[in-house]
């Protein structure tokens, strides 16, 4: 990145010096983030192709909900409002 402003440092005052670094570095963000949403996409590509694989592999999921455990629960800390289990 400062290799192509400096490249230019005989052609632009500081000002635009500043803005074309401010340039760069927002396309190369922008590319990063391109690239971070395309992994994205590709995970959820792979796990859906998973959940396929073993939904054939193995059959159906069960129709029932599983049942919670018997007895109080157990707990080490103080209760955080957000558990979902009560």
């Amino acid at each position: 990145m400062g290799a192509l402003v400096a490249g230019a440092q005989g052609l632009l005052g500081p000002t635009d010096q500043l803005v074309a670094r401010i340039l760069i570095g927002y396309l190369l963000g922008s590319t990063v983030d391109k690239m971070y949403d395309a992994v994205l996409q590709a995970d959820a590509q792979a796990l859906i192709a998973h959940g396929r694989f073993l939904q054939e592999k193995f059959g159906h999921a069960p129709t029932t909900a599983p049942k919670a455990p018997a007895g109080p629960r157990q707990s080490i800390g103080p209760v955080n409002p957000l558990d979902l289990e009560v």
